[in-house]
């Protein structure tokens, strides 16, 4: 198991991918909040508009378009609108259909290490490179954005709030992880991998809240897409987080989390490589 471990420290190491999904996740983030910032000052008429022509009295009152939007706000369109989940599906993907790309599962199964501790050692190195790529991308949203906004922006609750969202997105990213997991493991190949998991990111929802609406006009009390992890890392409120919504996200998280490990290592077992 340390041989395996240090085995795919050093791949991780070596590779690129996780790199370049760092900065193109920074840059995004970046140009999010410079066109917010750009906005700001365009409405205030700091910044000269042609397009746009704006007259203000003395009487009005314009609050800043930053502030009325806020940074809380921005860090949860990141996670919540699928912009997070879409990089760490790419980068499972990479890491784990590469693999067989290039031999490389094939040449430490020929050496003898049994198949569960290969995929033990896989799974968990993958969703927690891969939750650092989520928490990247809150953390670097959420400091840009106490950058441009200034503290005069921020409120006492601000950092709770934050934080309270960062574990829960953070949990709820352990089983999206182990499904990307399971799809690249399932799939291994690199178009229907990548292809798969956009589909399951962007429209997954869609289809879970439309089974909801179905169940319930047939008067049947299920409710899939509650259940669903997409769903919840959507409906995940930022400012109030009540205890309900925590224990359906702990059991969400649970659920799938241990469904999809046990379906990736039974086809990993079963299935030549």
């Amino acid at each position: 198991m340390i041989n395996l471990m240090s085995g795919e420290w050093y791949k991780w190491k070596k590779s690129r991918s996780f790199a370049y999904c760092l900065f193109t996740a920074f840059g995004i983030v970046l140009f999010v909040w410079g066109t917010l910032w750009f906005a700001s000052k365009v409405e205030s008429g700091e910044i000269k508009n042609s397009t746009v022509s704006v007259e203000y009295t003395e009487t009005d009152i314009q609050e800043d378009l930053i502030s009325e939007i806020g940074i809380l706000a921005v860090v949860q369109n990141c996670i919540n609108g699928g912009f997070a989940s879409i990089f760490m599906s790419i980068y499972i993907c990479i890491w784990i259909i590469g693999e067989y790309t290039h031999g490389a599962i094939k040449n430490i199964v020929g050496k003898g290490y049994s198949r569960s501790s290969i995929f033990l050692v896989k799974y968990s190195f993958t969703v927690v490179i891969s939750l650092l790529l989520n928490l990247f991308v809150m953390v670097s949203a959420f400091l840009v954005g106490l950058a441009v906004a200034g503290q005069e922006n921020t409120g006492g609750m601000l950092w709770q709030q934050f934080f309270s969202y960062m574990g829960i997105q953070l949990m709820l990213g352990v089983a999206f992880s182990s499904m990307i997991v399971v799809v690249s493991e399932f799939t291994r190949t690199m178009g229907a991998g990548i292809g798969i998991s956009m589909i399951l990111v962007i429209f997954s929802n869609l289809v879970g809240s439309g089974l909801d609406l179905f169940f319930q006009a047939v008067n049947i009390p299920i409710k899939i897409g509650a259940y669903w992890i997409t769903n919840v890392i959507a409906e995940c409120p930022i400012e109030v987080i009540s205890r309900d919504f925590v224990g359906r996200a702990v059991f969400v998280s649970l659920l799938w989390t241990i469904l999809f490990f046990w379906a990736g290592l039974i086809h990993f077992q079963r299935t030549d490589i």
